[in-house]
């Protein structure tokens, strides 16, 4: 609750937050708050695709 208040998420996405956070795993995401919020905290985002499909 603490994540979402502080950073105005959504409970999923902080949910999501809090996962990549607690295990150090990078976050897969292109939703513009969540990925505010990462960068605040501190959480990894993980690299897009080089050869998405189209």
């Amino acid at each position: 609750m603490k994540l979402a208040l502080q950073y105005r998420l959504t409970v999923y996405d902080t949910a999501y937050l809090d996962l990549g956070l607690r295990t150090g795993f990078p976050i897969a995401t292109v939703d513009k708050a969540l990925i505010r919020a990462m960068e605040a905290a501190g959480a990894e985002r993980a690299a897009p695709p080089t050869n998405p499909v189209q």
